[in-house]
């Protein structure tokens, strides 16, 4: 049960928005810069939140942690924090706001500079607040307030956040999770947005009478039935059950799509190109058993260690025509794979991150499996690289070779997971939240990318110290709540 439960609270932060379709927002000349350039320099920057972190003084008021790119990656040196108590951010810090629980990033007024999208889950008593921290030639900068209509809707943003179109205009839009506090739910506001103007209101996505889910777990976006439109995805699960909502782009907006859902689940969602076939994919992380999910047309691989699940896009959308993939720690090439290496507890994909690691044109899949026991230390953790194009796989943890630190009890390595290229060379990298470090305080490792595929030379060790964290008394869980 212990094991359970903490795989629930690693896997809130692994939400995962890889395939995100960045749309136009309010065209200024500018080319629009990539999600997590802040500053426009070209190099993607990371963004840890620490909703448990002190601001202003006030305990759990929270703040995001924004680590700059360089030619030589993550650069801790020049690390700064935002929070509602920084210039021109509105509303204040307060106890027990948990601002910086989920985050997420595009260019939403297009003037060469992304924007930071961040919820405080918290924030007015439990509504919740989300907040557009605008990008610009000096880094995050000022914000504006988006916010929700309350109508009993609880902690808006506080399970995933997406940038994607909802309403089926080409514009933009923010796309909120909401744990709620009988059953989770969806709202959007609609684009454009920029500096000096109010964001509309969030309002509920349209159910259909399809979106009846407890908690949401993850979400993802991208084209998965080649119509040029994005579609998205969602897991949830709690005591009513376990399942996935697709929902469908269409000219009139994201449209639940029964048929879809069927038979897919998990703890985390990832989303890209994997078989290089031009339509995005879906990957699931820590996929249930047969007998936990809602209606599986597939039989699940046995092994209680975690399952990932592929389902390939196409125009019928995701396996609509081509039976999954299922990957597990016993599957061939795998490291460490044989009988019995799957074992009960480990959760294998319980973080999953998609992108291209080695430049080679093709989509790979990383995946978290924070509870695997490493010799005779438990829970130590560790990440799995599954390639697309050379279909082979690699193992890290802190006891591999070249990176900072050592594998010990607890850890849970890649408990979250973001890949990003922090370096420019268009190869992408791993950050890895080490989120059980030092007793819950946790820690960020990164792994480049390179030609050869992930490495651990030149691999760095983001603590709390090298950010530069304030001094504070409960756990920072840094690496738990990375900007996806």
């Amino acid at each position: 049960m212990r094991k359970r439960t903490m795989a629930a609270a690693v896997t809130g932060a692994a939400l995962v928005a890889a395939g995100l379709t960045v749309l136009p927002g309010s065209a200024q000349g500018a080319e629009p810069a990539k999600p997590f350039d802040f500053n426009g320099d070209g190099y993607r920057d990371l963004v840890a939140g620490v909703p448990s972190g002190t601001a202003n003084g006030y305990a759990a008021a929270g703040y995001v942690s924004v680590t700059p790119g360089s030619a030589s990656g993550a650069n801790a040196g020049a690390a700064y924090r935002i929070s509602q108590s920084s210039a021109g951010v509105p509303g204040s810090s307060e106890a027990n706001d948990r601002f910086g629980t989920r985050s997420t990033s595009a260019d939403l007024n297009a003037d060469g500079y992304a924007d930071l999208v961040v919820s405080a889950s918290n924030e007015d008593a439990g509504t919740g607040r989300l907040t557009i921290l605008w990008g610009s030639a000096k880094g995050l900068s000022g914000g504006t307030s988006v916010k929700g209509p309350g109508g009993g809707i609880v902690g808006y943003g506080g399970s995933a956040l997406a940038i994607t179109d909802v309403t089926g205009d080409g514009k933009a839009d923010i796309l909120a999770g909401n744990p709620g506090e009988e059953g989770g739910s969806l709202s959007y506001s609609t684009g454009p947005f920029a500096p000096g103007s109010t964001p509309s209101e969030l309002k509920p996505v349209p159910d259909d009478g399809l979106l009846h889910f407890a908690r949401i777990t993850s979400f993802a976006t991208g084209d998965f039935d080649d119509d040029g439109r994005p579609d998205a995805a969602l897991t949830y699960g709690g005591s009513d059950g376990y399942g996935t909502v697709f929902l469908r782009g269409t000219a009139d907006g994201l449209k639940p799509v029964d048929a879809w859902s069927r038979g897919f689940t998990g703890e985390s969602i990832a989303a890209g190109d994997f078989d290089h076939d031009g339509v995005d994919d879906l990957a699931f992380g820590d996929a249930m058993n047969s007998s936990e999910a809602e209606n599986p047309p597939y039989p699940i691989t046995p092994g209680n260690g975690g399952i990932v699940r592929i389902a390939f896009g196409g125009a019928e959308g995701p396996a609509g025509t081509r039976a999954p993939q299922d990957i597990s720690q016993e599957s061939a090439g795998v490291p460490g794979s044989g009988a019995g290496e799957s074992e009960a507890g480990d959760s294998f994909g319980s973080a999953l991150a998609a992108g291209d690691l080695n430049g080679d044109g093709h989509d790979d899949l990383v995946a978290g499996t924070p509870f695997e026991d490493i010799g005779t230390l438990e829970d130590a953790g560790s990440a799995t690289v599954l390639y697309g194009a050379q279909r082979g796989a690699a193992a890290f943890s802190q006891g591999t070779a070249g990176v900072s630190g050592a594998d010990e009890a607890g850890d849970h390595f890649a408990g979250g997971l973001v890949v990003r290229d922090l370096n420019k060379d268009g190869k992408a990298d791993i950050a890895a939240g080490v989120t059980g470090e030092d007793s819950g305080d946790g820690r960020i490792v990164t792994l480049p990318g390179s030609a050869s595929g992930t490495t651990a030379t030149g691999s760095k060790n983001l603590t709390p110290t090298a950010l530069g964290l304030p001094a504070q008394s409960a756990d920072y869980r840094l690496g738990v709540f990375l900007g996806r």
